[in-house]
């Protein structure tokens, strides 16, 4: 093989990343403090899906969410190169499907980056709230403020130019902050069923003092704006809500909880299948404790007529409710549930979450860049590490200065927010993508497939295609109850507008693909033949 193929002949990364680090890696790329109350909450609560089976829907989602990540292990355990989907199905399938849903991956990520930064803002204002007064809180709350705060984590991610050490530390220390959160947030939600309107109202009234039932203007305001207070029918055999309810864990689930796949050059003995599925696993499973821990107390404490009336009316409150200290944030109503110090400490947690939440991105998005620059698809000097650091520092810096971009525009475009279905839509491309390879794999590339950690076969039929196929099935039966029904997908962004959005992504990664084919074919360099072999680690 030609040596211009690969920039060099070494990566230049180094394995440093172990069991339990590879865990809590992949279950901050998946799920944070604030999932429950971001994703799942609203859609249970706050658009009339509260008929839906909760917990059938969890254990639907998790059997999937296994079996995904599952087939990921199998093919990262083959190739464990950082750069996850890219290599294995670049190079088991095809070099463009293993491009372009990883090109879409990386953007996708890196929207939800600029997400993190919003958050942050967020949580920062929630945590001054507990020491500073209305009249004080209101620069912060102001747009600028709210750019401001964000840059304060952007500027806080600029460590992960010196290696992942810092931030493999750091990870540690803000899941066990996280986890002591969500018991105490989970506990006081709890306490509070049966007796939220009164804690509510109470804590109202410091705000609005001439309204002492503020719990029920709030809703019958609601309903007079169109909102429907009356539980949904029950839903029947085909459990249209609780499948779709599934696919909205998943959503918070896969492909992220494999998380360690796109890293895998820099795990210790990545190339131990055994290794792998029990990081990707355990990934899975503390993972969905935090779903539970986030979203279930919630549900019990608060209702979801509540609920549902206070996400009616989106960022735009009404002028009744509009002295109060809350915004879209579900947690901006923490303070009436729960002491302060409470919501401080979920605050606090918020804000260390959004913090390595944003290193994960920043990490995943500026290795895939990483691995396609070591294949030529890109720039060289993506491929760049530092000799010291052991990290790819220029990718790193790029794609965070885009994600900040992409936080200035949603303050200049708030209707930007109406493409962020797409962070929803595209990982679960993604996810068919290599489901599907790893069906069809053990027949169309069988010499490869013989050199694989794991090629064990049930009845002749390799256990890789039997896990693929379950995945897929599962995935098809849920994802059908969903995308077939527009009342649930619209509650989601998933509108024509971002539709047109992914497919330009795609498009672009396409175009990406076939012009740095035809650039460097001119140069007398065969792109192809990096595909035939796995690259150096």
């Amino acid at each position: 093989m030609p040596e211009t193929v690969f920039v060099r002949n070494a990566t230049g990364l180094v394995r440093e990343m172990g069991i339990v680090s590879g865990i809590l890696f992949g279950l901050t790329f998946a799920d944070q403090i604030f999932s429950g109350a971001c994703c799942i909450i609203p859609y249970y609560a706050g658009y009339g899906n509260s008929n839906a089976n909760y917990w059938l829907a969890v254990v639907i989602a998790v059997i999937t969410s296994l079996l995904v990540v599952s087939v990921y292990a199998h093919f990262s355990s083959a190739m464990p190169r950082s750069g996850g989907d890219y290599v294995f199905i670049g190079r088991t399938m095809h070099p463009l499907l293993g491009f372009a849903p990883n090109w879409s991956f990386a953007c996708t990520t890196m929207v939800w980056n600029a997400l993190n930064l919003a958050f942050f803002a967020s949580f920062v204002s929630l945590f001054a709230s507990s020491f500073l007064s209305q009249a004080a809180m209101a620069p912060l709350n102001s747009t600028g403020g709210q750019f401001l705060a964000g840059m304060i984590l952007w500027f806080i991610g600029l460590i992960l130019l010196t290696g992942m050490k810092w931030f493999l530390r750091l990870q540690y220390i803000v899941w066990i902050v996280t986890f002591i959160a969500i018991g105490v947030t989970g506990f006081y939600f709890l306490s509070a069923a049966g007796n939220f309107p009164t804690l509510f109202n109470n804590w109202a009234m410091q705000y609005v003092p001439g309204q002492p039932d503020m719990y029920h203007t709030i809703i019958n305001d609601a309903v007079a704006a169109g909102f429907n207070p009356n539980p949904p029918p029950s839903e029947g055999l085909l459990m249209p809500s609780t499948l779709a309810l599934a696919v909205v864990f998943l959503g918070n689930a896969v492909p992220f909880q494999a998380g360690i796949v796109w890293v895998a050059g820099e795990v210790k003995k990545a190339e131990s299948a055994l290794r792998q599925h029990i990081i990707v696993s355990g990934s899975v499973l503390v993972g969905f404790l935090a779903l539970l821990g986030t979203s279930w107390p919630w549900i019990v404490g608060v209702g979801t007529q509540f609920t549902g009336a206070f996400l009616f009316f989106g960022g735009a409150l009404p002028s009744s409710i509009s002295a109060l200290p809350v915004n879209y944030f579900l947690w901006s109503l923490f303070p009436a549930i729960m002491p302060a110090w409470a919501a401080t400490a979920f605050a606090l947690a918020g804000m260390l979450c959004c913090m390595v939440v944003y290193m994960v991105g920043a990490t995943i998005i500026s290795r895939n860049m990483f691995a396609w620059s070591f294949d030529r698809l890109f720039p060289s000097f993506f491929a760049h590490v530092s000799e010291r650091y052991k990290t790819p520092t220029f990718a790193l810096f790029i794609n965070m200065v885009a994600s900040l971009i992409i936080f200035a525009l949603t303050f200049l475009l708030p209707n930007i927010y109406t493409l962020f279905g797409a962070l929803f839509f595209i990982p679960l491309i993604n996810v068919y993508v290599v489901c599907g390879s790893g069906l069809v794999f053990p027949f169309v590339r069988k010499e490869m497939f013989e050199q694989m950690p794991i090629k064990a076969k049930i009845g002749g039929i390799p256990v890789l295609s039997i896990i693929a196929f379950l995945a897929l099935a599962l995935l098809v039966w849920v994802c059908t109850s969903y995308f077939t029904n527009t009342a649930f997908t619209a509650s989601y962004g998933i509108t024509s507008t971002m539709l047109v959005f992914v497919s330009a992504i795609w498009v672009a990664g396409i175009a990406i693909f076939y012009a740095s084919r035809a650039y460097h074919k001119r140069h007398g360099i065969d792109l192809s033949i990096a595909f035939k072999q796995i690259p150096p680690s």
